[in-house]
């Protein structure tokens, strides 16, 4: 009995460690879309790379170019 419990609390912190990570990958995959409409960029398009991309997109945001109007 005692042994169900405590992998059973581990699982639920285990849990939660991954919700976080997914949350902060969410983020800045919206944060990339954001720096990436400020540079005059498709944000649909950005913000679906950012979602897949995550820390990925976000610094391929900071490096691209700003498009010219």
């Amino acid at each position: 009995m005692m042994l169900s419990t405590l992998s059973f609390g581990f699982m639920a912190a285990s849990n939660q460690v991954l919700y976080t990570l997914l949350l902060l990958h969410c983020t800045m995959g919206l944060i990339a879309a954001l720096l990436a409409q400020r540079k005059h960029l498709n944000f649909s398009i950005w913000f679906i790379w950012g979602m897949v991309g995550g820390t990925l997109a976000l610094v391929t945001a900071l490096a691209v170019p700003a498009k010219s109007r």
